[in-house]
């Protein structure tokens, strides 16, 4: 059974990945972005991209992580250094919860500060490092979110079987779309940085990138 389209909106507004959405419901994120095309839904609105959020993990009733970034860091296994944190998110054991959103990440992560100060006094926040002062935790992280973007100067424009897509300030805004692994695709995307492309296989199969220069 596939979400209906309050659903999946409350979906995208719980900052919920393709994938995330596509394993409720035993199917796959491509089915998911059909869907929300179909519905004529917009993720980027309803995740408030733009916005950075603090969030927490939780497991058996506890937190075990406080964490900010931008929306899609708060599911991401990938990037967690406790093998047991990124075990538990893989099996699906973590509940996710958003506390706030904020336009900056300075408040974000004082926001994250002050609750990982409050579960550290309760027993919590086991999977966050330990450290000698939550500023210096916080500070010595690499956060993507804060790097600026390199933009030169063109869009691109997205086909799909030979249908409109959809048309793209940045690369990884169309990856992020398409993959819960964005980050994967981009290897393949970058060799295409300034010709149109049209892979026949692989995640990319069917999809037709083309630059558009901007007047």
């Amino acid at each position: 059974m596939l979400p209906t389209k309050e659903e999946l909106k409350q979906h995208l507004l719980d900052k919920m990945t393709n994938q995330d959405i596509a394993n409720i419901y035993g199917t796959s994120f491509q089915k998911i972005i059909q869907l929300v095309k179909k519905y004529n839904l917009n993720p980027n609105e309803l995740r408030k991209i733009d916005k950075q959020i603090v969030y927490e993990h939780w497991l058996d009733g506890k937190v075990v992580y406080v964490g900010s970034g931008i929306w899609y860091r708060m599911r991401r296994s990938s990037t967690r250094r406790n093998i047991e944190h990124k075990h538990l998110m893989e099996q699906g054991a973590i509940k996710y919860k958003i506390v706030a959103e904020y336009d900056s990440i300075q408040e974000a992560r004082e926001h994250e500060e002050k609750l990982i100060l409050r579960y550290r006094s309760l027993g919590q926040c086991k999977f966050n490092f330990k450290y000698d002062g939550v500023r210096e935790e916080i500070t010595k992280r690499a956060y993507t979110s804060s790097r600026p973007r390199r933009k030169n100067g063109r869009k691109i424009e997205v086909w799909k079987d030979g249908q409109f897509f959809g048309i793209y300030d940045y690369i990884i805004d169309f990856a992020r779309e398409i993959s819960n692994e964005p980050g994967k695709l981009l290897n393949g995307i970058s060799l295409m940085l300034n010709k149109n492309w049209k892979p026949q296989k692989g995640p990319l199969g069917g999809f037709e990138i083309k630059y558009k220069n901007l007047d």
